[in-house]
């Protein structure tokens, strides 16, 4: 057998350190991972939003178009006053 050797109390103590140095970051590397997946669902979801209501923008055109063309034909061209409601037909020549 082996002559047997023992650590001094300063290297067990700098050999746990190290140890104890691996164990934190493996922790905090967990715990960046958990906070990203839940990051990146966030994000997942927001997105999943703008498409919605890009959709629905897309769509408010559509009926934005269909009405302008409907009040055209109804009563010509010309300009609203929104708040007030009045409507000033352009004069054709």
């Amino acid at each position: 057998m082996a002559n047997e050797k023992k650590f001094s109390e300063e290297e067990l103590k700098q050999i746990n350190e190290v140890a104890d140095t691996y164990n934190s970051l493996q922790t905090e590397l967990g715990n960046l991972s958990v906070q990203k997946i839940l990051v990146d669902d966030r994000i997942q979801s927001i997105q999943d939003r703008e498409a919605e209501i890009r959709k629905e923008w897309k769509k408010n055109q559509v009926t934005e178009g269909d009405l302008v063309k409907s009040l055209s034909d109804k009563y010509g061209e010309g300009t609203l006053d929104p708040k007030t409601g009045n409507f000033v037909p352009v004069e054709k020549k």
